[in-house]
């Protein structure tokens, strides 16, 4: 019977062989750059950097769609008022 640090660590050492093998079989990749997958569900870059990246993402795309609007808008009512300069967009408002 182990006594002393012996008893010690022959009760961690199977808390230790069962995280080990949990983490390997583990589906998830690993919050940190470090350990992750390169082929994995975050490319390699941890789940903290691979959110950061996808919002980023996500942000620039907004601004795109937004200034792309913002230029269509512009466009559409340069037009209007040439067009009402011109006479040829009369708009005409019947209430009833």
């Amino acid at each position: 019977m182990p006594t002393g640090i012996s008893k010690t660590a022959g009760l961690l050492l199977p808390a230790t062989w069962s995280f080990d093998m949990i983490k390997r079989f583990l589906i998830l990749d690993t919050l940190e750059e470090e350990g992750a997958k390169p082929y994995g569900e975050n490319k390699g870059q941890g789940l903290y950097k691979f959110i950061e990246t996808k919002n980023d993402k996500i942000i620039a795309d907004a601004q795109r769609n937004l200034n792309d609007y913002r230029r269509e808008s512009v466009t559409k009512l340069k037009d209007f008022h040439a067009d009402l300069q011109a006479g040829t967009n009369l708009v005409f408002c019947i209430r009833g």
